[in-house]
């Protein structure tokens, strides 16, 4: 298997705040970033919110299966916290020391 320690998946629903903080560590940090939103636009354009929801819920489950079967370090980003809170977490857990 390909080693995957560089990688880092940040999980949640629709609104949870993901994308957001994701672009606090790219300005903070400047990791690289595969935004999914932007790769599935037309899928989701097309998604009624009950449909998205139940698939929200869905991925969020096979995501943390998957990053617990790989090993890989992830978070759930809920919005219970705020950006800030959540972007020093995530750079903590994903080990990214002080902001660049």
């Amino acid at each position: 298997m390909n080693d995957l320690s560089h990688v880092f998946w940040l999980g949640g629903g629709s609104g949870g705040g993901k994308s957001t903080v994701a672009r606090h560590l790219v300005e903070r940090f400047g990791v690289r970033l595969y935004d999914t939103d932007r790769a599935m636009a037309d899928h989701t354009a097309r998604s009624a919110l009950g449909n998205l929801l139940e698939r929200d819920r869905r991925f969020t489950d096979q995501v943390a299966m998957e990053t617990r079967r790989l090993g890989l370090t992830s978070i759930v980003v809920d919005g219970s916290r705020t950006e800030d809170e959540l972007a020093v977490r995530v750079a903590g857990l994903f080990g990214l020391g002080h902001p660049a």
